[in-house]
C-alpha cells in the first residue's frame, strides 16, 4: 500500500462513515509519449452494499474528476459491460459517454 500511495500517478479515494470505510476508487494516471495530456483509468469503484444508492459512488467519481481538472487531462475512462446497468448508470450520471462500439473484446495476459 505504501508503494502504491507514494506513486503520484496512482489515486486512491476512500469514503468513510464515522470509523467505517464504505467505499473507494482506485485510478491510474496514464502518461502518453505523444502528447502532454494524460488519461485517467478508473480501475475500480466499490461501495459497500448497505451504503449504495446514497450518492457515495457519485461523490467519489466527482472527486476524481476534480483531481483531473487540476492537471492537463485528455480523458478519464472506465471499462464495464453494458449488462452492468448500475455501473453504466452511475458513470453516465457523472458525465461519462458510452462508446458505440459493440465489437469490444477484453484480452488478458496472465503471468
Amino acid at each position: 500500500m505504501t508503494a502504491f500511495l507514494e506513486n503520484p500517478l496512482n489515486h486512491l479515494l476512500v469514503a468513510v462513515d464515522g470509523s467505517e470505510t464504505v467505499g473507494y476508487i482506485i485510478a491510474y494516471e496514464l502518461q502518453r509519449p505523444d502528447r502532454e495530456q494524460s488519461m485517467i483509468h478508473l480501475y475500480d469503484i466499490t461501495v459497500a452494499k448497505k451504503h449504495r444508492q446514497k450518492g457515495i459512488g457519485t461523490a467519489l467519481i466527482e472527486q476524481l474528476k476534480s483531481i483531473c481538472s487540476t492537471k492537463p487531462m485528455m480523458k478519464m475512462f472506465v471499462g464495464t459491460n453494458r449488462s452492468n446497468e448500475p455501473a453504466v448508470g452511475l458513470y453516465q450520471k457523472t458525465g461519462a459517454v458510452p462508446s458505440d462500439d459493440t465489437d469490444a473484446v477484453g484480452l488478458t495476459w496472465f503471468f
